[in-house]
């Protein structure tokens, strides 16, 4: 047989349950063609009642910075970027409406450009959470490591 939870019903709550969030971003073009950004968001519920399940499942704060210049020379260009959420807890019929914590994490993503003119084309290479920390973005999901990729680009072959 199967334990545990095999169905659910969702149902709106009967009272008024109020979301709430900010943004703010900023990006500054510096001298020589760097740009340094970021970005800030706050998400969160109020007046939730005791007994309903609101299945919000968003971190209450995320953050970005990224520094980079498209073109550092006529052929190389980078960007790095830092990612940071903070943890919350995960609720769903997935996971028998426990709730089940997702910690905070943080990330480091670069990616450097180089434009292969001969060939019309262009050269990537870079990865996503570069320092493979391994993370996990819902309850019962995957843990998540880096990703790394090299791409050429042949965005001028028909000009």
């Amino acid at each position: 047989g199967i334990d545990g939870n095999t169905s659910s019903v969702y149902t709106n709550s009967p009272e008024t349950v109020t979301a709430q969030g900010v943004t703010v971003g900023l990006t500054y073009n510096l001298p020589k063609g760097y740009m340094i950004g970021a970005n800030y968001n706050w998400n969160s519920l109020v007046d939730v009642p005791a007994a309903f399940i609101a299945e919000f499942n968003t971190p209450e704060h995320k953050m970005n910075f990224t520094f980079g210049n498209r073109k550092l020379t006529d052929k190389f260009g980078f960007n790095i970027a830092w990612r940071w959420q903070s943890g919350f807890d995960w609720q769903s019929s997935f996971t028998n409406y426990t709730l089940y914590p997702v910690p905070a994490y943080s990330t480091v993503d670069a990616q450097v450009t180089y434009k292969l003119p001969d060939l019309k084309s262009t050269l990537k290479v870079g990865g996503s959470n570069l320092l493979n920390n391994y993370y996990i973005q819902s309850g019962g999901g995957p843990n998540i490591g880096g990703l790394y990729y090299v791409s050429v680009i042949f965005d001028q072959l028909f000009r």
